[in-house]
């Protein structure tokens, strides 16, 4: 007798194949019915011959629907350009059929079938999906459990290993279809066909609890998270749920998250109309767990999705297409589809840096979310929608992150190789022109003065350090020295942008330390009363602390609608 009774149900509200297949059958096996007594009898009389389809391309003079007829075939298809006939073909006649000298060229037909071009769904959109991919942010090297009906085999799936944990089975395969959904959403293949998942090159393992009713028993849950911590799982995503707490799988959570494991659970689908009402399940309520609600496209909540303190994020969970058993597709509703979009992105923050904490982790995803609903954290949308990370690999949860995405896509800063923007690196005088060229669209100054020994004709930025001194935007430490490698300070960067404007009208600062006399004060007083520059805190402007280039991004972003940008 089992231990437990508690039942696990999936969180689902509707499935619809979107492209149903029947079980792959042979044209030619023979064909049975069953009577109203159920016995098994013939459609006719005469014994059931197998067929092969084949195509037959005869020899000049010899007309190949004669060849085909002579063997006991049947012609179904002719060619104008080609000697050529297509039919059945008793299969017993093959052998003679190969040795007829008049035939050029014998072949079996072979079947086709439509390849659906690869699309990403709504809820992919929805979370920067495209952009983190065409960041090469893939997931790659992260191991994810999907705790669940199991996985089934599919072109669009890789699955690495897996266990069952049900009392009927060994096998992992999935016989519900809802664990083949909720590991497409994770990580479907980016190829050309079918969907392609938040994290495609992510490792998914299948771990199966649930039958073929999407019911099961917790001790196979907690069965399944012990699975995940013997065999160095990184995230574990559970699209189930329970009405009733449990101390032992509370525990077996806090030992998998103790080994810096990550645990994504769905919310529930017991959500009411009124929302006011904390219909949150297990284990999404518990502490260590990150608990999914799920919205629809118009970035509401989903009817069905569970309202409560405990609801921490959301994602797209209504009329979401990912894999299904029989390797087909299908549209599903519920927090079971929220839940592993948000499994995904955490695999890209888990490739970006892999030893990054549960901590780290939530606040990120809190800093990078957009806020729906109440201003803040509610029990609709928690922190609110997930994104994505994307083209720079430590600016996700940045405070400047917005600032740094806009200059990056107009080119007016960029980042390293590495796919590393270094916002805190402090900003050389170098990189300052660099900037203002560029935003400025400068023409490059190919003679003229350039009275800094201090810069060689060599140096990478010699361009764009004549083109600013030449066009009164940046002057040298002293009449001779550039000193391109030395760090540009906050008050040197507000005179350089004060400079591109004229009829700058000065305000009043709050800033105690810059005082009336200081040299840069009336630039100072120019952009802040613009709204360009801000102090590090409210009163003070640090004018000779090094601008970082988180800073740069926020000033330049702000003087853009000055820019005709």
């Amino acid at each position: 007798m089992r231990s437990f009774f508690l039942f696990i149900v999936i969180l689902l509200s509707a499935c619809s194949n979107e492209s149903q297949q029947e079980p792959a059958r042979d044209n030619f096996d023979n064909i049975t019915k069953l009577n109203t007594a159920g016995e098994q009898i013939p459609l006719d009389n005469t014994e059931a011959v197998e067929h092969r389809k084949v195509m037959i391309l005869a020899k000049s003079g010899f007309r190949p629907a004669t060849i085909m007829l002579e063997y006991g075939g049947e012609v179904e298809q002719s060619y104008e350009e080609m000697n050529m006939v297509a039919g059945l073909i008793p299969v017993d006649q093959l052998e003679n059929l190969k040795q007829d000298a008049r035939i050029m060229h014998l072949e079996i037909d072979k079947p086709v079938e439509l390849k659906p071009a690869q699309v990403l769904d709504w809820g992919g959109v929805r979370l920067q999906v495209p952009n983190s991919l065409a960041s090469n942010f893939t997931g790659s090297g992260v191991k994810i459990a999907v705790i669940d009906t199991g996985i089934a085999i599919h072109e669009d799936l890789k699955i690495v290993n897996g266990i069952s944990l049900v009392d009927y089975t060994t096998s992992f395969h999935d016989d519900n279809g809802h664990g083949t959904h909720v590991a497409g959403i994770i990580g479907a293949k980016n190829n050309a066909i079918g969907v392609v998942g938040v994290a495609p090159d992510s490792e998914l393992y299948a771990v199966k609890v649930l039958d073929q009713d999407g019911t099961g028993y917790l001790s196979d849950v907690i069965a399944g998270i012990d699975w995940s911590i013997q065999n160095g799982m990184d995230i574990i995503n559970l699209s189930l749920g329970s009405n009733q707490a449990s101390p032992l799988l509370e525990t077996m959570i806090n030992k998998a998250v103790s080994q810096n494991m990550v645990i994504v659970s769905a919310t529930g689908n017991e959500g009411t109309a009124a929302g006011d009402v904390d219909t949150v399940s297990y284990p999404a309520r518990y502490t260590n767990v990150i608990g999914v609600g799920a919205v629809d496209k118009t970035n509401k909540r989903a009817s069905f999705s569970s309202t409560g303190s405990a609801v921490e994020f959301v994602a797209p969970g209504v009329s979401i297409l990912s894999s299904y058993v029989g390797n087909s597709y299908a549209r599903m509703d519920g927090t079971s589809s929220a839940t592993p979009y948000v499994t995904g992105v955490i695999a890209l923050l888990k490739q970006i840096n892999p030893t990054i904490t549960l901590q780290a982790i939530r606040t990120e995803l809190r800093n990078e979310s957009i806020d729906l609903g109440s201003v803040g954290r509610d029990s609709w949308y928690g922190f609110g929608l997930v994104q994505a990370p994307y083209y720079f690999k430590d600016i996700y949860g940045h405070w400047a992150r917005n600032d740094i995405l806009t200059v990056y896509e107009k080119q007016w800063m960029v980042g390293l190789p590495d796919q590393y923007f270094y916002p805190s690196r402090a900003l050389t005088r170098a990189e300052g022109a660099a900037i203002i060229s560029r935003i400025l669209g400068l023409q490059q100054a190919t003679s003229g003065e350039m009275p800094f020994t201090d810069v060689s004709i060599k140096h990478w930025a010699y361009q764009d350090i004549r083109t600013v001194y030449q066009d009164g935007l940046m002057v040298g430490i002293t009449p001779n020295q550039f000193q391109p490698g030395k760090y540009l300070t906050r008050e040197q960067m507000v005179v350089m942008l004060s400079r591109i404007f004229s009829n700058q009208q000065t305000t009043r600062i709050p800033f105690t330390d810059v005082a009336l006399s200081r040299w840069s004060y009336q630039a100072i007083a120019s952009m802040y009363g613009m709204g360009i520059i801000s102090g590090v805190t409210p009163t003070s402007f640090a004018p000779a602390k090094s601008v970082t280039r988180a800073e740069m991004a926020a000033m330049l972003n702000r003087i853009s609608p000055h820019l005709g940008e």
